[in-house]
């Protein structure tokens, strides 16, 4: 009981923590495991670690030079249709994240993403709120 009650608190610290270090000009959410976000570019499909309305990361094994231009598609969870973006490569980290501007897509589609963004933030808040609240 002590060790959940300690682990809950850790948790909830470092999710607070990474919210006060995440100042960002876009709201950055992490898509969920079970219904992932995907990359589909050079013929493989790269999942989301991280997405706003201004980029996303994605993890490969090798990296990728910065300003490299990537023509590729996204796919979000509830979504029929792949959306079709470019992004330039912005930085790469030694875990291999590779992290990604959004340089092209259709307005249509950033409404699209603008409304899942918002809505798993919601999701991933009242996740948070009910964890908080357990005794």
């Amino acid at each position: 009981m002590e060790y959940d009650d300690n682990f809950r608190r850790l948790n909830i610290d470092r999710m607070l923590a990474e919210h006060e270090l995440d100042r960002r000009e876009h709201l950055r959410v992490r898509p969920s495991f079970l219904t992932p976000v995907v990359f589909e570019w050079d013929g493989r499909d790269y999942r989301i670690m991280d997405i706003s309305r201004g980029g996303f990361s994605f993890v490969n094994q090798v990296p990728l030079d910065n300003g490299w231009q990537l023509l590729g598609c996204l796919r979000l969870p509830q979504e029929d249709l792949p959306m079709e973006v470019k992004v330039v490569v912005v930085g790469n980290s030694e875990e291999g994240l590779v992290r990604c501007m959004i340089e092209e897509i259709s307005p249509a589609n950033l409404e699209i993403l603008s409304h899942y963004i918002r809505d798993r933030s919601k999701e991933l808040t009242s996740l948070f709120f009910k964890e908080l609240a357990q005794p």
